[in-house]
Order: structure tokens, then sequence, then C-alpha cells
């Protein structure tokens, strides 16, 4: 049982039931069928791009990701400073214990939001031209593909899979979905989760469909019914 598995299990959080024989493929029977995150957001964290240049996919941060933690900084800072304006008018001066206590808030905040997309790469990379998959934070222009560490040849792909987890945050709970390779010896390699299920399954489709290997999506095979995405918001 893998560390996702103990802490669900711990928290008495739900582990859907797979049975991989419904896939009929020998290679769904020696892979793992729980979730390889604890955690995923209710809102779209990366989105699938066309790669213009070289040709192929990649998932790519969402806007709210990669700025994410600036803005709550700045935001907290600009709350502070206005409370302070707004409390010290007619003194002639400005309290600055207020702009230090929102200062610190907005740290804390965005050391938070930091802290739970730290594991996010800027890009997940499908390349036509390399016919290899690979992860990088840089311009995926500027590296070389065969160099970096999770370089993996479109041969040694064998599937992909679609996994529904429950998660909770504070005192709300929500279903949320994870997006992973299935290598041809087993292995997985995870790409995306979070909350937002009809992105996530029609960008699943197409990259399935591009890579020319089966898609096995767990919430159709347990005949779930297609979540409704409404009132989860892309950042």
């Amino acid at each position: 049982m893998n560390f996702t598995a103990i802490w669900r299990k711990l928290f008495s959080l739900p582990i859907e039931v797979v049975d991989p024989e419904i896939f009929g493929h020998p290679l769904a029977k020696s892979t793992e069928w729980t979730p390889l995150s604890t955690f995923a957001p209710t809102y779209c964290t990366q989105r699938l791009r066309p790669m213009s240049r070289a040709g192929g996919w990649m998932f790519v941060r969402t806007w709210g990701v990669r700025y994410g933690m600036g803005l709550l900084f700045l935001g907290m800072i600009t709350l502070g400073i206005l409370a302070a304006l707004y409390l010290d008018r007619g003194r002639g001066r400005m309290d600055w214990s207020f702009l230090l206590f929102w200062g610190i808030l907005g740290l804390l905040g965005a050391g938070m939001f930091g802290w739970q997309h730290r594991r996010i790469p800027h890009y997940e990379v499908f390349d036509a031209t390399e016919r290899a998959f690979f992860m990088t934070n840089r311009d995926p222009r500027a590296v070389i593909a065969e160099q970096q560490d999770s370089y993996v040849p479109f041969s040694e792909i064998g599937a992909l899979q679609l996994l529904r987890k429950y998660c909770r945050a504070g005192k709300h709970s929500y279903w949320a979905y994870e997006l992973n390779l299935i290598l041809q010896n087993g292995d997985r390699i995870h790409l995306v989760a979070h909350g937002k299920y009809q992105h996530l399954l029609k960008e699943a489709v197409t990259l399935a469909e591009w890579l020319d290997i089966p898609f096995w999506n767990v919430v159709e095979a347990n005949a779930g019914t297609p979540p409704d995405d409404d009132g989860i918001t892309e950042m």
C-alpha cells in the first residue's frame, strides 16, 4: 500500500474500489488504482495546450497558479495600507503596525499557497519532435529533453488513467480527479489533479487519441454519473 492510500485510510477518506478486469487489458492488472496524491484543489490548476512550433501537447499551469502567491501577498499589503490610512485619517501619521500585520498575513497566505502547489511543474510536455514526455520548470524550447530526469519515450507509455478521489478542506468535502500516465512496466507518473472533471475528461481524451493509447476512466467504468462542474472556478 502506498503512502497516499495509508493517509486516506488514517483520515477515513473513501478509497474507490476498482476492478482492473473491466478494462480487459493485461497492463491494467499490473498497475495500481489508488491516487498518487493526497490532495487536489477544487479549481483547475493546469490546462492542456498545443505546442505551436515543435508540435505536440503540454500541460501548463493556469494563470492563477502561476501568479497566485504574488497577487495574494500584494492584496494583503494593499489591505494593510488601506486599513492604516482609514484608521489614522486626521491624525497626520500612519500606524505601521497595521501594515506589518497584513504583510505577515500576506506572507503566510502566499507561503501556504506556494506550498500547496510546490509539486506542480510549470510544463508537462508531450514533444512530437522528440517523441517523448518530460517535465520542466523552464521554457521547453530551452531545455534538452533527454537530459530531464522525467524523460520518458512515447514507446514506454502504455495508457492514461483517470481516478476519482474524495478530498476534505476544513469543513468542506468534494470529489477531485487525478490523471496519470501508466508506463509499459506498470509504473505511473502523476500529471494533473483538480476538481474540474469535464475539463480533465476532455483533455485526457484528446491526449489519449493523439498518443494512440488506451484511456481508462474509473468514473465511467464504475457507472458514476459524470459530475457537474458548476460552482467550481478555474484559477
